[in-house]
């Protein structure tokens, strides 16, 4: 039946000229025919129902093994509609209906009767169920309330109804279980409601905290196991039997917190040098470190170690964000900011560090420093270490609590120093001790040294590739510090008398000399061995960053009405030529970028053969970039070969079938997805009918992917015919 049903949609959307594209499909089987449903989009607000007669399709045999479409499916134009929520069709067979809804009205075509009935909601609908087996439809509404449909298919228009209410936001989606015994709900609350509908009403349970807002819901025939998808980004399994969660599915997490997209990524992106990964935001209050190369989540760091409160109707509760983030050029200290504010309640700011645990594989809290008293700070960094970034992740281990160390805490500071700017104009040196305790010796984090200049706001900071030069911008002026004994060692005054400095960098390797400084308007570059300005570019840059590997830096710019689409350009500071421009990368403004040093690929001939092909600035590090909208991509040329750092694939952790349509449907720029070859397109339908049922996600995500793979491409013999 499912080959057959494929074939059929295959067919008409071989001969079916429908002017429009396919937003959902829907099969209805009645004891007279059976109807394929249609909801065809023909311009951005308005959508049509179509239905095909399957009863029509006929089948002619050329040879006993071989069988062609002689009469395709009559289409039949049913109604047309503005705005459905979901884009989805759902049937009720007790009824033989087809049901799918706009904001304020539901359509009900009865397939018996041929008669549309339209029924008008009391409330704005946001999502559709249909019961398995009883004459009954369910709604969820925008003001939290779930409404159940009785008799809505007699065409009066006058159905019955039962409201159920629980949910203080939308209802995002609904679902009824196989058996009907059961109505599942969620919103943005991160709770799943789960409704035993009765005689009397319903009587719900809950499974609350699942870290994020709902968005589907479905579940497997069995009714044994739940799938519920969130807007973070991650699949998690539920038991049916003991509304438990049993396991998630994840990878790169999406933040859903923030009032705009903004504000979702204020961290940016950070770079985890010996995992050749990138650190994050994550859910509300986390961290994440992700490989951008393999496509894997390390692991999640919960910073604010919290519980997210979704906002009420009348007001939203804030949560505490996690802005600045610092990482050491070893990997194993991390130092965090995290903010909170609410209007007239006084801050709370948090300057937190943190140590990696390698028996845990994970990052330890070791101090917490309240700065609620103090400035709002404006930047974090950690002084670069040439010595450990050349040596590596391995080589250096922390200390942990209750190992032996001198019995007086330490006067000089440490070799990892830390340092936060403030908006009143000061910045601080912070470096970890030792200290002897009752429970042994611990470490933690103090402030050695606090420096003023002006009382102006720090609008920029930077440090030099060895460590040993900070760079502070105070709006027009630059000061550069030495770090060892916080002394002004010069300053540098911006060109343009108009323009404020945003972003600062420094070169690396032989374009170390060099201090890059963006405003709003131009990017300046100085010589700080002449002390003086070598070069100016007029160009609004949206995120500057250099390569701590290779003496090449990245600048992407801002989108403009005049320019939309951002640009990016990679260049030496040091040459006067640009090493790579790409005029258009992006749509949507980039919010951060960073260079993320390649694997060590050990002796793999095959691997340095691919790199030194590559063009010099990419044989170190790779250009990642991520927009407000929190995709991620990669600075690369359109015949450019994916490299893999893979040693190999074995049999168990082959991509699954969905992966390899996603594969097929990823545009470029692309990083994560490589080209599925053709040999592996021909073999498509044979897996997907060779793998096992329960492997399978469900028919409507695999279609529009499955049916092109059926469809024979165009040449130039069948245009002649």
């Amino acid at each position: 039946l499912l080959v057959c049903f494929c074939l059929c949609v295959a067919c008409f959307l071989q001969s079916a000229n429908l002017g429009g594209s396919l937003a959902d499909i829907a099969l209805l089987s009645t004891a007279q025919q059976d109807h394929l449903f249609c909801l065809q989009k023909k311009s951005s607000d308005e959508y049509s129902l179509i239905s095909f007669d399957l009863a029509s399709l006929t089948l002619s045999a050329a040879s006993p093994s071989e069988e062609k479409l002689s009469h395709g499916p009559k289409v039949k134009h049913l109604f047309d509609m503005l705005e459905p929520r979901q884009h989805r069709l759902v049937v009720n067979q007790a009824t033989s209906t087809v049901i799918t809804c706009s904001r304020k009205i539901i359509y009900v075509w009865n397939c018996g009767q041929r008669q549309l009935t339209k029924l008008q909601p009391p409330y704005a609908v946001t999502c559709l169920a249909s019961h398995p087996t009883q004459p009954c439809i369910a709604t969820g509404c925008a003001g939290g309330q779930i409404r159940i449909w009785y008799k809505f298919a007699d065409g009066s228009g006058q159905a019955e109804s039962v409201e159920l209410h629980w949910h203080s936001h939308a209802v995002t989606d609904i679902a009824f279980t196989h058996d009907g015994a059961y109505l599942m709900s969620g919103g943005e609350e991160s709770v799943l409601v789960i409704w035993q509908l009765n005689d009397n009403g319903a009587t719900r349970n809950f499974l609350p905290r699942l870290g994020a807002p709902l968005k589907h819901i479905s579940s497997c025939p069995t009714d044994q196991l739940t799938v519920i998808s969130h807007a973070d980004n991650v699949i998690r399994m539920v038991s049916g039997i003991s509304c438990s969660p049993l396991f998630a599915i994840g990878g790169l997490l999406k933040v859903t917190t923030g009032s705009r997209y903004g504000d979702r990524l204020p961290a940016g992106l950070v770079v985890h040098h010996s995992r050749s990964g990138l650190m994050l935001n994550g859910s509300a209050g986390m961290l994440q470190i992700y490989n951008p190369f393999a496509d894997k989540a390390f692991f999640d760091v919960d910073i604010v170690c919290g519980n997210y409160v979704s906002p009420s109707l009348e007001k939203t509760v804030p949560f505490p964000v996690v802005n600045h983030v610092a990482l050491s050029d070893d990997g194993l200290w991390m130092a965090t900011v995290e903010y909170w504010h609410r209007p007239g309640f006084s801050k709370e700011q948090k300057l937190k560090f943190w140590r990696f645990s390698k028996p845990s594989g994970q990052f330890k809290a070791l101090s917490h420093i309240d700065q609620s008293t103090a400035s709002r700070i404006t930047s974090l960094h950690f002084q670069p270490s040439k010595e450990q970034l050349e040596t590596g992740f391995d080589s250096a281990e922390p200390m942990e609590d209750g190992e032996d160390s001198t019995g007086e805490e330490e006067k000089k500071p440490a070799s990892v120093v830390c340092m936060t700017s403030y908006e009143d104009g000061s910045f601080k040196y912070w470096s970890s001790v030792a200290l002897n305790t009752t429970q042994g010796v611990r470490l933690i984090w103090k402030c050695w040294s606090s420096t003023h200049h002006r009382r102006e706001a720090v609008t920029a900071t930077a440090f030099s590739s060895d460590g040993s030069v900070l760079a502070v911008a105070y709006d027009k002026l630059i000061t550069l510090w030495d770090v060892e004994s916080s002394k002004l060692h010069s300053t540098l005054i911006l060109p343009q008398p108009d323009e404020s400095i945003r972003l600062l960098t420094f070169g690396s390797q032989s374009s170390s000399r060099y201090l890059l400084a963006a405003t709003g308007q131009y990017l300046i570059s100085w010589d700080l061995v002449d002390m003086q300005v070598s070069s100016t570019v007029q160009v609004s840059v949206a995120t500057l960053t250099a390569d701590r590997h290779s003496p090449y830096v990245a600048a992407i710019s801002r989108s403009t009405p005049a320019h939309p689409t951002v640009s990016a350009f990679v260049f030496n500071p040091a040459e006067r030529y640009t090493a790579c421009y790409a005029p258009s990368v992006s749509d949507r403004p980039v919010v951060s970028a960073a260079f993320v040093p390649r694997p060590l690929s050990g002796g793999d001939a095959k691997v340095h053969e691919q790199i030194s092909k590559l063009a010099p600035w990419k044989r170190k590090s790779e250009l990642f970039f991520i927009t407000d909208h929190q995709r991620i991509f990669c600075l690369r040329a359109r015949d450019e070969e994916e490299i893999s750092f893979e040693e190999g694939e074995d049999e168990e952790n082959k991509p699954t079938l969905l992966a390899k349509f996603i594969e097929e449907k990823s545009e470029t720029p692309k990083i994560i997805w490589p080209s599925l070859d053709a040999g592996q397109r021909q073999h498509t339908a044979y897996n997907l009918l060779a793998a096992p049922a329960h492997t399978l996600p469900s028919m409507k995500t695999l279609c529009t992917a499955f049916l092109e793979s059926l469809m024979l491409p165009k040449t130039e013999e069948s245009d002649a015919q």
